[in-house]
């Protein structure tokens, strides 16, 4: 996960200065008490009493309302209503990226700490450059130079009449006591300065490093460098397996060491498409050494030597061997005009990388300790469906099982339970996705789920397949009372509620050939029928009767434009020099 993603939220000031503000997760009340090298944080709620925890990571404990309040603002988002019609696949996405932020956040508070993050409010104020009016304004000219609003060689003069133009009617001063009230305000809040305490934690390593690194010329040059690579790919599909892809990338490795030229190889085994209007073994593929480091597959190129190539390796659909086939270096031509602007470039990129290596030994080190199995299967579903290193290159459903497994042990009682059930179906969905994957095996497991599911949320689409599962065992009363409630359920007259009521009629018509029916369950599902389209026909109705009303009320409006515009007075213009 990049660095980016959870970093804090800050809002901008009149004249563009980062004001830290909370995001919606940090709107709650927090507790912070000094514990030890790493200062502890706790959840308080608004009387002061300490928020339940749903994981501990180090020194930090995540409440289950941060979670909850996450939610509620991404279901904001959406128009009245339509949340209960997303299915639980976008539904656990959003679960999984609100707990694996929150810890990410914890493990980048964990690292910060361990290398000499500090709390106290004078450092937190030169950290933000905003301890003085002369740092501010320091920081704020600089700010403007990097968004080519000012010129190198601005003086304050220069400064002021830009923030005249930026912020009319405010001064300088005025601008630096409103901001430096506002942090203020929050750092001196004993409710709400914890999670600034933690949310900094990305932007005091950031400067850490950046005062460390001082890059040659030939480093940030070095940068640019760009590796000529060839492939030999075999591809797995609905026909050909693993092993068959990799039983014949083996035989094109067989061949290359045997004599055989790459190019030649490519022609015979690769299933990489060709150039347009080129041959196979003319494919090279371009890429910097930074997307060669980010990619688990292709990383065996950097231990090779130009010319040589790798034993076939494991990608995410097949098995390719890699020839380095050659680097260059691709210096951006206006280099020298714009040497500082690409010198921080390359420094915020190192600093990004520098951040995601150590985060990745810190959450290694620290693993969340979870104390509701509902978030903890939301932080598994996370990590299967965004998989790292080998995982990543190989994808299977043991993962997906396991959050499966540890949803099912979340008590009723506890909070996200229902999260839990939702989190169950999008595994079992991602499951049946997973190239290779027994559909059928999995079917009783995903039947368990949907009945599970059904229990408190209704999407005709998991409903219709229960049914089908019912008519296969032919049990025709299950079956039936499941359609029974579909058709009961289906209290939306408009289109897609014509739509609904389609199908389950003619899953009804399904089950009654089949001899599912019984003579008083038919009778009963044609009252509810009748039922229905006469609740259609008042709904049709009075539809007609708003869109009748509309329309005189838009007519009634254009006449009265008209005669207004026929009543009013016409200018006259007179010859000019009469």
């Amino acid at each position: 996960m990049s660095i980016s993603n959870f970093q804090e939220k800050f809002i901008k000031g009149p004249i563009g200065k980062a004001v830290l503000l909370f995001s919606a997760v940090g709107m709650l009340v927090v507790g912070f008490s000094s514990c030890g090298r790493t200062a502890q944080l706790a959840a308080l709620d608004e009387k002061g009493n300490k928020q339940v925890p749903f994981a501990t990571v180090g020194s930090v404990e995540l409440p289950v309302a941060w979670i909850d309040q996450f939610i509620e603002e991404q279901t904001k988002q959406f128009p009245p209503g339509m949340m209960d019609s997303i299915g639980p696949t976008y539904k656990a996405g959003m679960y999984a990226q609100a707990v694996n932020q929150l810890i990410s956040q914890a493990h980048l508070y964990e690292y910060a700490s361990r290398n000499g993050y500090k709390s106290d409010n004078e450092d937190l104020l030169k950290m933000l450059k905003i301890d003085s009016e002369a740092t501010f304004k320091a920081d704020i000219k600089q700010k403007l130079i990097d968004a080519k609003q000012l010129p190198a060689t601005a003086t304050d003069a220069d400064l002021d009449k830009k923030i005249a133009e930026l912020a009319p009617g405010k001064t300088f001063v005025a601008i630096y006591k409103e901001q430096k009230e506002q942090v203020d305000k929050v750092l001196n809040d004993k409710s709400k300065r914890p999670l600034a305490v933690m949310s900094l934690a990305a932007q005091y390593m950031t400067q850490k490093l950046e005062a460390g690194m001082k890059p040659t010329d030939d480093d940030v040059k070095k940068s640019f460098e760009v590796f000529d690579v060839k492939q030999i790919t075999v591809k797995t599909s609905a026909t050909v397996t693993d092993a068959q892809a990799k039983e014949k990338a083996q035989k094109a490795y067989d061949a290359l060491k045997t004599g055989t030229s790459f190019e030649a190889a490519m022609m015979t085994y690769s299933e990489e498409p060709a150039p347009a209007g080129k041959q196979k073994s003319d494919n090279i593929l371009s890429v910097s050494k930074a997307q060669i480091e980010s990619s688990p597959d292709m990383k065996p190129i950097l231990a090779l030597q130009p010319g040589d190539y790798t034993t076939p390796t494991k990608v995410f659909d097949g098995y390719s061997i890699f020839k380095y086939a050659g680097k260059k270096v691709n210096t951006p031509k206006d280099y020298d005009a714009n040497k500082d602007n690409y010198r921080k470039q390359f420094v915020s990129s190192e600093v990004n990388r520098k951040i995601t290596e150590e985060l990745k030994v810190v959450s290694k080190e620290v693993e969340p300790r979870f104390s509701v199995k509902a978030y903890e299967a939301a932080y598994l579903f996370g990590k299967a469906s965004m998989p790292e290193g080998a995982d990543a290159l190989a994808p299977n459903t043991t993962a997906f099982q396991k959050v499966i497994d540890v949803a099912k042990q979340a008590n009723a009682n506890e909070p996200g339970f229902k999260m839990a059930v939702e989190l169950q179906l999008a595994a079992i969905e991602r499951m049946a996705t997973v190239p290779g994957a027994d559909v059928a095996k999995l079917k009783p497991q995903r039947i368990e789920i949907i009945t599970k599911y059904l229990e408190f949320s209704d999407l005709w689409q998991y409903r219709k397949e229960l049914i089908d599962a019912y008519k296969e065992e032919k049990n025709g009363d299950k079956a039936y009372n499941a359609l029974l409630v579909a058709l009961d359920k289906n209290n939306k007259y408009d289109q897609a509620g014509q739509q609904n009521y389609s199908e389950i009629s003619g899953k009804y018509l399904e089950l009654k050939s089949a001899g599912l029916v019984k003579p008083e369950q038919e009778k009963e599902f044609i009252a509810k029928q009748e039922q229905w389209q006469k609740e259609k026909k008042t709904y049709d109705e009075m539809v007609a009767r708003e869109k009748a009303l509309q329309e005189a009320e838009q007519k009634k409006a254009a006449e009265e434009a008209k005669k207004a515009a026929a009543s009013a007075p016409k200018s006259e213009s007179k010859p000019k020099g009469k």
